[in-house]
């Protein structure tokens, strides 16, 4: 089965895969899963535009920064995002 997506009425994305992101503010998206909660660096511009900065997700032993930065690309991509990596 391929992942799937829901939104909230309070913007929260939701993957089938147990992960949820949200953006918060203008400078913060927050992505929660199974191991806690992380605050991402993260800018929206205008329209969709919206960048992350790759070194402000960690890289732990229980959760790699490339797996974070994959769902986020994914939910990124149904969510209409135009999706910027700094």
């Amino acid at each position: 089965m391929s992942e799937q997506f829901k939104k909230s009425l309070r913007g929260e994305l939701t993957s089938s895969e147990g992960y949820q992101i949200k953006l918060q503010g203008k400078t913060t998206l927050r992505y929660f899963d199974q191991y806690g909660e992380l605050l991402v660096d993260a800018q929206q511009g205008k329209g969709s535009a919206v960048t992350i900065s790759r070194d402000s997700i960690p890289d732990t032993p229980w959760l790699s920064r490339t797996l974070v930065i994959e769902r986020i690309e994914r939910t990124a991509k149904f969510a209409g995002w135009d999706l910027t990596l700094s």
